[in-house]
């Protein structure tokens, strides 16, 4: 009986790509009449978000439907600007100040607690199933309190600068608009001076607060009142996003605000509408709203904290479809292009295929051993050979383990088999009897 040896080698130092999926966008899924457009989808392109995420299969075209409607409209953001989610990957933090518009009875050191603490309660909801995805994704955030604006007339109580006196405070602030009243520079262009223009730069990152805009905003009083020597409690010196309060219903966040006018079920404690609080801190994210049937026609029905109706799911207002969004978020934040396109028209998107310019190249390819290449973008080229012994190191063979990682003898035939030597290379073998 002849033995064949098929080997695929990969240096583990190397394999650095997340686990493939097939993307066939002439594969399309009907769930019911094909005279229906919401019923048909390019499935294939969106499934490789859905890991480890339980979706039925009647949800699943459902899903993809609407999710490459997000990808069209939000593409001039998702690509282009960084949001908060970026900045937690860089340092764990999202820094944001409180800009309180308007209050009922006084503003408590409770009552700034205990917003913080659901602020960061949500916005972990919201990494929740991240690194499920992409284990490079952050998967934890704390949030980082910079500042505190109370615009005229507010009333601040005792605890709260008791509790959070040596922060940046600006009290008899006029604007209700999205303006802050610091002074804020470009580090990396000569600590220029930044107009507050929010909607033009790409990284907040970019930017750094150098002290009090008492120019452009003399009626206003600063705590501390120079910034010379100023330590800050949290070690921060820049905002991401202004956390704005009103009484009067306003609810609408972007990336630089988060506000939730009307939202507050209790002013002595600081209790939210928690559903709302959520939706608008997905807006930060780049999420859309999935309730309106212009832009998302087929989204009735849909459970998502974006769409109207939105229902807790797994104890979260965050459901397996905002997970979806989400991870088609972070994506384009690592890697600023859309991965759910065909460059070359064969089939297979850039989030699985290995080559999105050469149509030759895709996981439906023939793999041609021997040649280098790997064709069939499974990580590998086959190598093939009849030599049972074959070991293309020059390192002592450490272990044998199969495809589950248990320890398996080297003479097994017809399964494959890893073959780990000491300098990390492996062989993967098949045996065919």
């Amino acid at each position: 009986m002849k033995k064949v040896l098929l080997v695929l080698l990969v240096s583990l130092g190397l394999q650095t790509q997340a686990q493939m999926y097939v993307c066939d966008l002439t594969k399309v899924i009907d769930v019911a009449l094909e005279s229906n457009a919401c019923d048909s989808c390019n499935l294939s392109c969106y499934e490789p978000y859905f890991i480890n995420l339980a979706i039925p299969n009647n949800l699943k075209c459902l899903f993809a439907n609407n999710a490459e409607q997000f990808v069209g409209h939000l593409s001039s953001n998702l690509y282009d600007k960084r949001n908060p989610l970026w900045t937690i990957k860089q340092n764990g933090e999202w820094v944001i100040y409180f800009h309180i518009e308007s209050w009922t009875g006084p503003v408590t050191d409770i009552v700034i607690i205990n917003l913080r603490n659901e602020y960061e309660l949500l916005a972990n909801k919201w990494l929740d199933g991240l690194t499920d995805f992409d284990p490079d994704a952050p998967n934890t955030v704390s949030i980082k309190v910079f500042g505190f604006v109370f615009n005229d007339g507010v009333v601040v109580d005792p605890s709260f600068y008791s509790t959070f006196g040596n922060y940046p405070i600006v009290t008899d602030w006029q604007l209700t608009d999205e303006s802050s009243p610091w002074e804020i520079v470009h580090i990396n262009n000569g600590n220029t001076f930044f107009p507050h223009n929010y909607y033009q730069i790409d990284d907040f990152d970019s930017l750094k607060v150098i002290g009090n805009d008492v120019a452009n905003y003399p009626n206003a009083t600063f705590l501390p009142p120079n910034w010379g020597s100023y330590i800050h409690p949290e070690g921060v010196d820049m905002f991401y996003t202004k956390f704005w309060h009103k009484t009067t219903w306003d609810a609408v966040a972007q990336r630089q605000y988060l506000k939730i006018g009307g939202v507050i079920s209790n002013y002595a404690t600081g209790e939210t509408q928690g559903g709302t609080f959520a939706h608008e801190m997905g807006h930060c994210l780049f999420h859309d709203d999935i309730y309106d049937n212009g832009k998302y026609p087929c989204a009735n029905g849909l459970p998502s904290v974006m769409n109207s109706g939105s229902v807790i799911q797994n104890g979260t207002w965050v459901t397996d479809f905002d997970q979806v969004i989400m991870r088609i978020v972070w994506e384009a934040q690592k890697y600023r292009e859309n991965l759910t396109v065909d460059m070359d028209n064969d089939g297979f998107c850039a989030n699985t295929d290995c080559d999105d310019n050469n149509p030759g190249i895709n996981p439906d390819t023939l793999e041609i051993p021997n040649n280098g290449i790997d064709e069939d973008c499974d990580g590998f080229d086959l190598v093939l050979s009849n030599q049972i012994s074959l070991n293309s190191t020059a390192s002592p063979l450490f272990k044998v383990v199969d495809v589950l990682g248990r320890e398996a003898n080297s003479e097994k035939a017809n399964i494959p088999l890893f073959f780990i030597y000491e300098n990390g290379s492996v062989e993967k073998r098949i045996v065919i009897e």
